[in-house]
């Protein structure tokens, strides 16, 4: 059976193969779509991708991920997980709606104002910048590197993560001088972040 490599994260995990308000104008610079770290490493490693990061996830979102689908991963497939934002949280409305504190409306999805209002979800995120919350994320992390599983943690959001900060890599704002007002990592970014992520790898799996 082929290697897998697992991919968990929000959009800096997600690649550029979606379509959203900050890929589609990225690809349209480029005339292309660039490959995302996860295509180049499967495609260096010959192992097979399966990634699971999804735009504008939260950090329990991302662990839920990860729950649902652990039972599929080998002991020899490859992990990498990048945590969110410990601002970022989840609600009930409808379905799962993540609340982003960066966004004017709060979230990608509407929600539903007779459940919750607009107080209350300002009332929340003024509560959540506490380091209480990312020691809640560091947790998780603590119990994900006791299971038999090769894997890497990351972050570009949040120092105080037990994990790679990694925040130094090309943006999309630097690669078009500021014609794309954006900060996820451009393509030449996704090519240092895996050949990052391969030497961490390689450095745990012999096998590799």
């Amino acid at each position: 059976m082929k290697q897998k490599l697992y991919i968990f994260g929000d959009s800096f995990s997600a690649g550029f193969s979606f379509e959203s308000n900050w890929t589609n104008p990225y690809v349209n610079w480029k005339g292309y779509t660039p490959k995302g770290f996860g295509e180049i490493i499967s495609q260096k490693l010959n192992l097979e991708l399966i990634n699971l990061a999804e735009n504008a996830s939260d950090n329990y979102s991302i662990l839920q991920k990860f729950c649902d689908n652990v039972k599929n991963i080998k002991k020899n497939d490859l992990v990498i997980i990048g945590w969110s934002s410990p601002l970022r949280f989840r609600l009930v409305s409808n379905d799962w709606i993540t609340i982003l504190p960066n966004n004017d409306k709060f979230s990608t999805k509407e929600i539903d104002k007779t459940k919750i209002s607009e107080s209350t979800l300002i009332e929340i995120l003024l509560n959540r910048d506490d380091i209480r919350y990312c020691n809640e994320v560091n947790s998780w992390i603590k119990l994900l590197n006791n299971l038999d599983k090769n894997i890497i943690h990351w972050t570009p959001f949040d120092q105080r993560l037990d994990c790679m900060f990694l925040s130094k890599f090309e943006t999309i704002v630097t690669e078009t001088n500021g014609e794309l007002n954006d900060w996820h990592f451009s393509e030449n970014g996704h090519l240092q972040l895996s050949d990052l992520f391969i030497s961490k790898f390689k450095k745990k799996n012999k096998m590799l």
